[in-house]
């Protein structure tokens, strides 16, 4: 199809952005030739094709707009005289030398603080006061949800474990302490061990997070959305739910506490690899996230589609410790691992719904969905209820990703059915049960014999694709209002070429597909 060129005058642009004349002249002196909008909005300097977008080819950095200048090597527009610099001994106040004796800069050293260990400790001793001063006053910006979100983005937030989750951490640079013994903070006095080791409210004297269960679920959407989760929810433990958490794991059995007649605040497992993992009863809460893929997965059956899938799972777990750390240093418990059906979880916490492929369909990014994040835990939570975003009714007529699944494990039936196809569907769902024996071949498992993954259902998915453009938004509309259109729906996204698989040479010509948004995910992340 022949490109329509939007012709626009150098003069005239001016004059449309209130120029006056005086200011067209100096400024056409300088400015670069552009002949149309179209190579006003593509690329400049760098070079390249010019189809993305200003701002994100930056990231990039091959297609840089035309008003950016490129320079010389070494001469950054901050004017530097190379025979004057020299190398820095970097480190931060004094440093430590033998039996601990502090050491000094030595003369002619540049260091990053030059201040003596008296002045650095209470310079610190200020800050944390202050921190704590805040705690206690519930200062905006400085209250205890605020230490908590600081907490769950610092890097040894993600060292949180299956049993047991970390805490919020208020310590000197370096986890130095204070003065070697002590530290007052109020009228409670933190040991060594203390300081040193994660800071709960109980250790400051302080009240746990007191709110009510909506707000608390506010509360975390928005810490979960800033670490990249597009939708978040919760669920009530019930009788219903506790069956889809596993009965053993590997050779762990997993069991609450009530039900070998004791009681805990904090799971208690006994083994990785055997023994038992005890959640508590007071956790009568899960709090569900949900962990985007990119469109990666249109990449199929290689390594490099595949990167997709295992940078979701890195996600998965990095989302899991950060949220676990904020909940702690809330003042509650978590039980955190890999114990339950996510997508099933995931889907009673409405997140999406079920697919014909057997997994979560999202309404934001469809398909690309890696993993349904989940935390039992004593913090209350609103529950949400399942949704109908019109994606189950869509799948009775699709029938895309059965259509290019390469092992054949997808059903072609127009109705779903109670009939499992082996024991390694779960009973009870009237649904299209996956022939995983098929399936598994194709996947990148152990034993399997593609090399990076399959991921080809969740590639071809309509819904898999983010609505950059406003039809897309209108077709989501429709098909959850009435199912009238969805054949010719379906018709008009093979037309368009959605969902086809992507040519991987391509992902490395950076001219051709432009800059690639953080993680793969661009706009599916909202």
């Amino acid at each position: 199809m022949a490109k329509q060129h939007s012709t626009v005058s150098r003069r005239d642009f001016m004059k449309a952005l209130g120029v006056g004349a005086a200011g067209v002249g100096a400024m056409a002196a300088s400015a670069p030739v552009f002949h149309d909008l179209d190579e006003l909005s593509g690329g400049g300097n760098g070079g390249g094709s010019g189809g993305s977008s200003n701002i994100a080819s930056l990231q990039g950095g091959a297609n840089l707009p035309w008003w950016i200048k490129k320079r010389s090597h070494h001469d950054p527009t901050t004017e530097v005289d190379w025979d004057l610099r020299k190398r820095l001994v970097f480190r931060h106040g004094w440093a430590t030398g033998p039996g601990g004796v502090a050491m000094p800069p030595t003369e002619g050293e540049s260091t990053i603080a030059r201040q003596s260990r008296e002045e650095e400790d209470e310079m610190v001793r200020s800050r944390v006061t202050k921190i704590y001063e805040g705690l206690i006053n519930k200062t905006p910006g400085t209250s205890l949800r605020d230490l908590a979100f600081n907490s769950a983005c610092g890097p040894s937030a993600t060292s949180t474990g299956l049993a047991g989750p970390t805490g919020s951490s208020i310590t000197t640079s370096g986890g130095r302490l204070l003065d070697g013994t002590t530290l007052t903070l109020g009228n409670n006095v933190l040991t060594p061990e203390q300081v040193l080791r994660p800071v709960y409210p109980a250790d400051l004297g302080i009240p746990r997070w007191q709110g009510t269960p909506e707000d608390n679920l506010n509360m975390i959407r928005r810490v979960a959305n800033f670490f990249g989760a597009p939708l978040v929810g919760a669920l009530e433990v019930t009788p219903q739910l506790k069956k889809l958490v596993y009965k053993t794991l590997q050779s762990v059995e997993i069991v609450w506490d009530d039900e070998i007649g004791e009681t805990f605040d904090k799971p208690l497992q006994t083994g990785q690899t055997s023994g038992m993992l005890v959640i508590p009863r007071s956790h009568k809460w899960v709090l569900v996230t949900q962990i985007p893929q990119s469109g990666m997965t249109r990449h199929t059956q290689v390594l490099l589609g595949g990167a997709s899938s295992v940078l979701g799972y890195g996600d998965e777990r990095t989302m899991g410790a950060r949220l676990s750390n904020f909940i702690a240093t809330l003042g509650y418990n978590v039980t955190q691992g890999v114990f339950s059906s996510n997508p099933g979880l995931g889907i009673l916490g409405g997140l999406g719904e079920l697919g014909r492929h057997d997994y979560l369909v999202s309404p934001v990014i469809g398909s690309n969905v890696r993993y349904t994040n989940f935390i039992f835990t004593d913090f209350p939570l609103s529950p949400t209820p399942p949704i109908d975003a019109g994606i189950w009714r869509f799948c009775h007529t699709c029938k895309k990703c059965a259509d290019m699944c390469p092992g054949e494990s997808i059903s072609f039936e127009d109705k779903p059915t109670w009939e499992i196809t082996g024991n390694w569907n779960g009973y009870g769902n009237n649904s299209w049960h996956i022939r995983y024996d098929r399936c598994i071949r194709w996947r990148g498992t152990p034993g399997g014999s593609t090399a990076g993954g399959c991921q080809t259902c969740m590639g071809a998915c309509v819904f898999s694709k983010k609505p950059f453009a406003s039809i897309h938004e209108m077709v989501l509309a429709t098909q959850a209002t009435t199912g009238a259109f969805n054949g010719f729906f379906r018709v008009m996204d093979d037309f368009f070429g959605y969902g086809q698989p992507m040519k991987h040479e391509d992902f490395w010509d950076i001219k051709k597909m432009g800059s690639y948004p953080f993680n793969g995910y661009g706009a599916c992340i909202q």
